[in-house]
């Protein structure tokens, strides 16, 4: 769905994989640049889906994970230390572009044209000023245009950016339910649309299906072919991601022990018998469960007390889960109690 969003936008046209046409090669890179890494996907773009469509898309290869994550260039890249910075960005871009060549196929190698590549930030660059991103993307910006082989937009492009929470929890329900139901949301079959959350590094994404309603703008989805637009309303929880949470998580141990005067104290949420060193603390695993779980949960009421706004987030999320439970109920039907009973 990003994919096809992405190229739609494209001022080139797109050559197919023969060799015939176009501007740019058939094949497009995007680099989802998250929290804890970069990962370098590969698809194949195709014009005319049947029915429709206008573009049919196939993922064909992806690369694990490259660390670090693209964020951990913050503050490297300009004041002091900025010539030792850019070196950073090279060797780490550098790796990213070494990855897209090895996954492009043979066909994309050969045909003569640019590949275009996107990269996209999640939660992991949101948690950075808006300083620290331009000077990420300028840096991105400047390295990948100097790769022929690689297309990287205009002067304006959109190639390398920031998505919003609420972006990434659309996308990712739009991508689910086409997945699981198929373009037209399951509707002439009498499915209905499924809700998810989303737990990236950094964020939760909770994205909730509401009504269809015609000609409506402003939040909405579509995942229909009969013109209508599906209302989805999205809530992003930064700092709730799993990578995010468990630093945090250990990092409230060890200052809660260092101010006791402790250098060791346990940590319900890791396995029994590991240790780890964090801030000059010991953390010895204990393995219990429901220890785990009351540490979670005081450390998500800390979290919410801290920040308003985000206590504001998660009361709107309860309020989309509990609406949802109960038009389901009037309908008859009843399959998130879980997802409630977690936000609840």
């Amino acid at each position: 769905v990003l994919v096809g969003s992405l190229v739609a936008r494209l001022d080139v046209g797109i050559g197919s994989a023969r060799g015939g046409g176009g501007l740019i090669s058939s094949f497009v890179v995007v680099v989802d640049a998250g929290s804890t890494g970069s990962r370098v996907h590969v698809y194949q773009v195709r014009r005319g889906g049947g029915g429709p469509r206008l573009l049919s898309v196939e993922q064909v290869a992806r690369s694990s994970k490259l660390k670090p994550p693209l964020s951990s260039l913050a503050g490297q890249i300009g004041g002091p230390g900025a010539a030792d910075g850019a070196m950073e960005a090279h060797r780490l871009l550098s790796r990213i572009a070494r990855a897209a060549r090895r996954l492009l196929p043979e066909a994309a190698r050969q045909s003569g044209r640019p590949t275009p590549i996107f990269v996209l930030g999640t939660a992991g660059m949101r948690r950075l000023g808006e300083e620290r991103q331009r000077e990420i993307w300028g840096a991105c910006r400047a390295y990948f245009r100097g790769q022929p082989d690689l297309w990287a937009g205009g002067p304006s492009s959109q190639h390398f950016r920031t998505l919003s929470g609420a972006d990434e929890g659309r996308l990712a329900w739009v991508s689910l339910n086409e997945l699981l139901l198929g373009g037209d949301g399951g509707e002439a079959e009498g499915q209905r649309p499924f809700s998810i959350v989303e737990a990236g590094g950094g964020s939760v994404q909770l994205a909730v299906a509401g009504v269809k309603a015609e000609g409506r703008s402003g939040g909405s989805s579509s995942n229909s072919n009969d013109g209508t637009s599906m209302q989805v309303q999205v809530v992003s929880l930064p700092g709730y991601g799993a990578a995010h949470f468990e630093a945090a998580l250990k990092a409230g141990l060890a200052d809660g022990a260092a101010e006791g005067g402790q250098t060791t104290v346990g940590n319900p949420c890791a396995f029994r018998g590991a240790s780890e060193t964090v801030r000059g603390v010991v953390l010895s695993g204990e393995g219990d469960f429901h220890g785990c779980a009351r540490l979670v949960r005081a450390r998500m009421q800390a979290m919410d007390r801290g920040d308003a706004r985000l206590g504001e987030m998660w009361r709107r999320a309860k309020e989309l889960v509990r609406g949802q439970l109960d038009e389901r109920r009037e309908g008859g039907g009843g399959g998130e109690r879980a997802l409630a009973a977690a936000l609840a």
